[in-house]
């Protein structure tokens, strides 16, 4: 399983993905620093924003 931070070789965008393998969504503190990840459309759901 999957966990921590995955790019997609494909279209080189940025994903987190939380302890039990989900994609987060949202905004999520991550070691001390704050990021956006898209909530929908289904197709850029978890990607990084900022």
């Amino acid at each position: 399983m999957i966990t921590g931070w995955y790019q997609d070789a494909g279209t080189g965008r940025w994903y987190y993905l939380d302890a039990s393998g989900a994609m987060v969504t949202g905004e999520r503190k991550i070691d001390g620093t704050t990021y956006r990840f898209a909530e929908g459309p289904a197709d850029m759901a978890g990607v990084m924003l900022q």
